[in-house]
């Protein structure tokens, strides 16, 4: 579960650049929108076995603004 969640926080620089555009406002829009699609494609539909803290299995997720890791 927390995987997934950190997947989806992959996109959020896009938030990010549409909150700091100062032109249009459908462009920013279409951000949120992108935004919103990438989140749901990136996790549908996923079900594998889950990782194992137990045998030292963790998930890493790095990007450039932050790092996350899951156990």
């Amino acid at each position: 579960m927390t995987q997934k969640l950190a997947e989806t926080c992959e996109y959020n620089y896009l938030l990010g650049k549409a909150a700091s555009f100062e032109g249009d406002a459908d462009y920013r829009m279409a951000l949120v929108a992108v935004y919103m699609a990438a989140r749901k494609t990136n996790v549908l539909e996923r079900s594998y076995k889950p990782f194992n803290s137990l045998l030292g299995e963790t998930y890493e997720l790095v990007t450039s603004d932050y790092k996350f890791v899951a156990e």
